[in-house]
């Protein structure tokens, strides 16, 4: 059956996923089975407005600055879904612990802080939302980066063998850290005693989508003078069975955007 004029758009656009791989209107025409002449049109059309550039050199094209201003709108999307989601677990783990909880998420400059509830406790932990986590002494970055590709965890902490430190007990030595991401991996849990603020102790846990990317954690924080906590069997079984209650429902389709009429 002959494509409409739609879906041969759409098989266009299609085509540049999931690399962006530059090419030219005789490659796409090939590889779709698209007459040259009708790429051509939709190729000029989609860069007239910027949803693919060309190259002037090689007249290759490849995804334009529309295509990254959907993609933004989505993650942004997916982030704000995904916080909605985790907020009645998160809840559920506090009034259990009656300590600060937070729900950290990996971004494209990092780790950063989504939602956090505070701990009921008359002395706890309070945080600061969007806050960019320190990648080798935050609890939820660790967790997250652990369990991340060496590709994504080289672009993040860069490629030197020593870290930034901000308290004595600061992880600085790559090697390190390395062989702590091995242990977290094998544990399903992360740390951080006093590593980045003196006086404050943290565990997280990761939180995987449906494809089993790494994509958020869970965090608990406490001060020093309860750090026995975060360290007892009942609190990382807890932690791990509320992110565990999150990746559930992710799976289970409940970050599917949802139309008026099934709300």
């Amino acid at each position: 059956m002959e494509l409409n004029a739609t879906e041969k758009v759409l098989k266009v656009l299609m085509a540049f996923a999931p690399t962006n791989e530059p090419m030219g209107t005789l490659e796409l025409s090939a590889l779709l089975g698209i007459h040259r002449s009708s790429v051509s049109r939709i190729l000029i059309t989609m860069k007239k407005y910027g949803f693919v550039q060309q190259d002037k050199k090689t007249k290759r094209y490849v995804l334009g600055r529309a295509m990254a201003e959907i993609g933004k709108a989505m993650r942004k999307s997916y982030k704000s879904r995904l916080v909605t989601l985790a907020i009645p677990y998160l809840m559920d783990l506090r009034n259990n612990l009656k300590e600060s909880v937070a729900f950290e998420m990996l971004t494209n400059r990092g780790v950063s802080m989504a939602y956090s509830i505070k701990g009921i406790q008359p002395v706890t932990v309070s945080f600061d939302y969007g806050e960019m986590a320190a990648m080798n002494a935050n609890a939820a970055a660790k967790a997250i980066l652990a369990f991340s590709k060496e590709e994504l965890v080289n672009e993040i902490l860069g490629t030197k063998e020593k870290l930034s430190r901000y308290t004595s007990k600061t992880i600085t030595d790559r090697r390190v850290l390395n062989e702590q991401f091995k242990k977290i991996r094998e544990q399903g849990v992360s740390f951080d005693h006093e590593e980045y603020n003196e006086n404050i102790h943290a565990i997280a846990a990761p939180v995987f989508d449906e494809d089993k990317l790494c994509v958020a954690a869970v965090s608990i924080l406490v001060p020093s003078l309860r750090v026995e906590v975060i360290t007892s069997q009942a609190t990382i079984a807890m932690l791990k069975n509320t992110v565990a209650r999150i990746a559930d429902a992710i799976r289970d389709g409940a970050l599917q955007p949802r139309s008026p009429d099934s709300m």
